[in-house]
């Protein structure tokens, strides 16, 4: 992601899983926000693709949990100013949660904004891997998050095709 803010040349970054889906005209309300410079850093409310019950309730913790702690993840489309993003020194070097790592950072130095519509994330990994297990793996990765507890194997993060 560093290397790709290094080739990009506009006043916003966007990091968007490939996943991940932008609301129409996200794009146009990020090049309107430009010259709003109170706005620092940002993401989008989070939803799963499909109507299966699990997923909307996973995608409602999500956003609460967002809600309270402004932690943005990869799979909200965190967009943040480049200078910002310089000046927090890009993301760390670590081979996991790069993302919560960085927006730690970013909440010492500004309160990123959460917009609606909400992206859409293809529901495919969770459900190939079962819905309730999938979920059981990032609350997993929420304790080590919030307890400051080491970080999980890399096979726990492998990807599910």
């Amino acid at each position: 992601m560093n290397a790709g803010a290094n080739q990009a040349n506009g006043e916003w970054l966007l990091f968007l899983h490939a996943d991940t889906t932008l609301p129409f005209g996200a794009l146009q309300r990020l090049n309107e926000m430009e010259a709003d410079q109170s706005v620092q850093a940002g993401g989008f409310m989070h939803q799963f693709s499909g109507d299966d019950w699990r997923l909307k309730f996973i995608s409602f913790l999500d956003n609460f949990r967002c809600t309270r702690s402004r932690i943005i993840y990869g799979d909200q489309a965190l967009f943040v100013r480049r200078t910002l993003f310089e000046e927090l020194g890009g993301f760390p070097n670590q081979p996991i949660l790069e993302d919560v790592a960085f927006c730690e950072r970013m909440l010492t130095v500004t309160n990123p904004l959460l917009l609606s519509p909400p992206v859409v994330t293809d529901a495919r990994k969770f459900i190939k891997m079962g819905i309730w297990r999938s979920f059981i793996r990032v609350l997993l990765i929420l304790l080590h998050v919030e307890f400051h507890l080491p970080v999980l194997p890399r096979t726990f993060f492998q990807d599910v095709r």
